[in-house]
């Protein structure tokens, strides 16, 4: 994952072409600030990202696609949330 605020940068495109191929997978603006907190305060910190626009994807119809459709952001945070609970309770994940 690579969060930064570069959506909205002229050369967007090229620079989610580069970190695609070295395997990123995903982009957000608000993960890599907890990733920081989390390490200045010695916790073990977790991001799981609902997607709204995929690699490629026109971002201004994801986002009017997300407004438009409550139920789908009702299921995206629901299997987010499971996730998140799945991996908390996870003892084998315990070190």
């Amino acid at each position: 994952m690579r969060s930064h605020d570069g959506f909205y940068m002229d050369d967007n495109a090229e620079v989610e072409a580069f970190w695609s191929k070295k395997g990123i997978k995903a982009d957000d603006m608000e993960s890599g600030i907890l990733m920081v907190i989390g390490r200045l305060r010695g916790m073990e910190t977790l991001s799981i990202l609902n997607n709204v626009v995929l690699y490629q994807g026109d971002l201004a119809e994801g986002v009017n696609s997300l407004v438009n459709s409550a139920e789908l952001v009702a299921a995206g945070e629901r299997a987010s949330l499971l996730a998140a609970l799945n991996i908390l309770t996870d003892t084998e994940l315990e070190a």
